[in-house]
């Protein structure tokens, strides 16, 4: 289904829709600025900072410490 589609079929589903209170949840989720709480969001600028900044660990290294530290989730 492309997305013109998929417009229409949630316009329509919308239209549908007799519960206030499931249309107020519906408008407050479109009024949203963003899914993110400012301490993730600042958490996520933390991480892409310290990447620009070349602090990279391989995905390898990273694997290989996991599965030492936490063997029982490799079985």
């Amino acid at each position: 289904m492309n997305i013109e589609a998929r417009k229409i079929s949630l316009a329509q589903k919308l239209f549908a829709i007799q519960q206030e209170a499931i249309l107020d949840k519906i408008e407050a989720l479109l009024n949203r600025e963003s899914f993110l709480t400012k301490e993730q969001k600042k958490a996520i600028d933390m991480g892409l900072k310290s990447l620009d900044e070349g602090n990279k660990i391989p995905h390898e290294e990273v694997m290989s410490e996991t599965k030492k530290r936490y063997p029982n989730l490799f079985k």
